[in-house]
């Protein structure tokens, strides 16, 4: 493969030279390109099983930001965030970019480019209260409550608590 630049100046592709080398772990996730993707196992509370997830990963970026999009994505609980980020900085190695705006990353942090071994998120202890409604994963509907006289019931309410607050919206801000 050949590394051009674009000239803007000449309006011209510039040869720059030969691209290579190969990087090992360089993937996708979600049909997005990665300098690197490295595996995760996540315990899921829902089913008791473990998920096996790809966390895709570019060079220079905020190991932080990656995480946190991750976590994210995956509606995994927050405080799973930094030990995602500092696995990402651990695998990434040289090719990491700070772990944090204004801050380098550790020295000696370089990894290698062996395969990397899947993170067990699920062997660092809960350290928040966990919800099994919440988030909401899906679309809800509620059958209680859809006839004219059910949804009267809710309207009445909510115009009731409506008059509690200190400010008062209109019948129109609420609607029909």
């Amino acid at each position: 493969a050949i590394a051009a630049q674009w000239s803007a100046a000449s309006g011209t592709w510039i040869e720059i030279g030969e691209v290579t080398g190969t990087n090992e772990n360089a993937g996708t996730v979600d049909g997005v390109a990665y300098d690197h993707v490295f595996p995760l196992e996540v315990e899921d509370p829902a089913t008791g099983g473990v998920r096996k997830l790809r966390i895709g990963y570019n060079n220079g970026e905020n190991q932080f930001v990656v995480a946190q999009r991750f976590v994210d994505a995956n509606e995994l609980p927050q405080y799973h965030l930094a030990q995602i980020a500092d696995y990402i900085r651990q695998r990434a190695g040289a090719d990491a970019g700070p772990a944090t705006l204004g801050m380098e990353a550790a020295p000696g942090a370089g990894g290698g480019t062996a395969a990397p071994e899947p993170m067990d998120v699920a062997a660092v202890p809960q350290q928040f209260a966990a919800y099994a409604h919440l988030p909401v994963r899906g679309y809800k509907s509620f059958e209680t409550g859809a006839t004219e006289q059910g949804l009267g019931k809710i309207v009445a309410k909510a115009r009731e608590f409506n008059s509690t607050l200190t400010t008062n919206l209109t019948t129109e801000e609420i609607g029909p």
